[in-house]
């Protein structure tokens, strides 16, 4: 096979990148692959896609025989995507001695980016009871202070919009009902 360089790809070749991931049994072709997904998932461009669909496709990579090089390019791309999909596949990774270091640091920065996540204090309960590292098991004590004083705040918020309507100021446009505020209308919120 060959393989194409293409500058600022964007995520939308993301799951065409995952398929070649996945079709490929060449170990080099792989791990250029699974290193492209991961670069995608986490650049500027691949912030198109939603952070949920970027953590599925990179999480669908560990389904595969990867070896250990493979993973920590993963885990690099899954800790650098806020969101709980991210932090559910990287605490998995939590299981395997191979990438054990570099899952629990991508665990502390997730949980440390998104204190009020309901599972980031269960993630970093398990980084914890799993980790020997005396310096790691310390940093994800101190995240899961912080998230244990945000326990009991929102700090995750869905959000549709903007919605504008041609020729109204700021004061019009709150006596108009946009989408969110009709139960019929499809609407698309995003975190």
């Amino acid at each position: 096979g060959v393989v194409v360089i293409v500058p600022n790809p964007g995520g939308e070749l993301l799951p065409d990148l995952v398929a070649l991931t996945v079709g490929t049994q060449d170990e080099s072709v792989r791990t250029l692959a699974v290193g492209g997904c991961a670069r995608l998932a986490t650049d500027e461009e691949g912030g198109r896609l939603p952070a949920a669909d970027r953590a599925q496709a990179l999480s669908q990579l560990l389904r595969l025989n990867l070896n250990q090089s493979q993973k920590r390019l993963i885990l690099a791309g899954l800790g650098g995507i806020k969101s709980g999909d991210s932090l559910s596949a990287v605490v998995a990774l939590l299981e395997d001695p191979s990438v054990r270091a570099e899952a629990a640091q991508a665990v502390i920065r997730l949980a440390a980016a998104a204190p009020g996540h309901p599972s980031a204090a269960t993630a970093l309960a398990r980084v914890i009871e799993t980790v020997q590292e005396t310096a790691t098991v310390a940093e994800a004590r101190k995240v899961l202070q912080q998230v244990e004083t945000f326990a009991d705040s929102i700090t995750s918020w869905k959000l549709a919009g903007p919605y504008r309507q041609e020729g109204k100021n700021y004061s019009e446009l709150f006596g108009i009902a946009f989408p969110p505020e009709a139960p019929d209308d499809r609407v698309q919120w995003r975190s």
